[in-house]
């Protein structure tokens, strides 16, 4: 996957200029696939999707780019909501401007200005409305990996790992995206919730594993009951992530207030109730029994 520029016509809904993005990327197109056909190119056009240039944008790159890159803001712990919705609007106008077009969405920068437990959990929210949409999104990349301490504390003060010239250690945004890579599975499965739970459900695909992805951003912790269909009898062995803390909270070079805590259990069932801490994001990893 190469992108060809990154967040072009940001400046303005410019006709002129969207008409010069997508000459330049032809230009680029013809060369590169000339070079390598397997090449999957990504549009950087910046996205706006009530102006009629992403139409004219859409339709001159079909067959040409692979995928179309949107950023998104995830700062707020219901970070998702607004991202599934646009991905869906994205989604929606796609199939309308040119029906069954094989291109699709990246998002190769989740942004904002926090790296504390609220941004982790907008990242885990955003991720869920990401799962929720299936092969039609690749990929979710939250923003920025390395930040040096105290250097960004004005502004663009998103960083993941933070060090200085003898310290490395993870923010909460930091947990967040290693527990969702770590239990990463392929196939989306569908699933409903009753109540304020934010869920996304994969499994393997030789159906054996299950993992919810399961976000609680009340003030309270919830008890909530699980029930899975379609999946032979589950093991009592299950294997459960938690990142909970106060919205606000950061780490610290002296002090670790929010990290992933692990734990098994052996309560997992078809059906069998679980406890969400406030303001947090949980794995359960189930397995069918042999």
């Amino acid at each position: 996957w190469i992108q060809l520029g990154n967040e072009e016509v940001i400046w303005g809904d410019n006709a002129a200029d969207y008409d010069h993005y997508v000459d330049r990327f032809n230009v680029l197109s013809a060369a590169m696939h000339a070079k390598d056909a397997r090449l999957n190119l990504v549009c950087a056009a910046w996205w706006r999707p009530d102006s009629a240039n992403m139409e004219k944008v859409f339709k001159a790159l079909q067959g040409k780019a692979a995928y179309w890159d949107l950023h998104v803001w995830s700062d707020d712990a219901r970070a998702g909501t607004t991202v599934d919705r646009d991905i869906a609007k994205m989604k929606e106008l796609f199939q309308k401007w040119v029906p069954n077009s094989p291109m699709k969405v990246v998002i190769f920068e989740e942004n904002g200005n926090l790296h504390n437990q609220q941004r982790a959990l907008g990242h885990a929210t955003a991720l869920n409305a990401v799962r929720r949409h299936g092969d039609f999104v690749l990929v979710s990349c939250p923003a920025n990996a390395l930040q040096p301490m105290g250097q960004n504390d004005n502004g663009w003060d998103q960083g993941q790992i933070f060090f200085t010239p003898d310290q490395v250690w993870g923010m909460p945004p930091f947990y967040s995206a290693q527990m969702g890579t770590q239990n990463y599975l392929p196939l989306h499965v569908e699933s409903s919730v009753e109540g304020d739970l934010d869920v996304s459900a994969t499994r393997s695909e030789d159906g054996k594993t299950l993992v919810l992805h399961v976000v609680n951003n009340g003030n309270a912790s919830t008890t909530s009951r699980i029930e899975v269909g379609g999946l032979s009898r589950i093991s009592p062995n299950g294997r459960k992530w938690t990142l909970a803390g106060e919205l606000n909270a950061v780490n610290t070079p002296t002090e670790t207030r929010v990290k992933t805590v692990e734990s098994h259990f052996t309560s997992a069932d078809n059906r069998f109730d679980t406890q969400f801490p406030a303001h947090s994001y949980t794995i359960l990893r189930l397995t069918g029994q042999k």
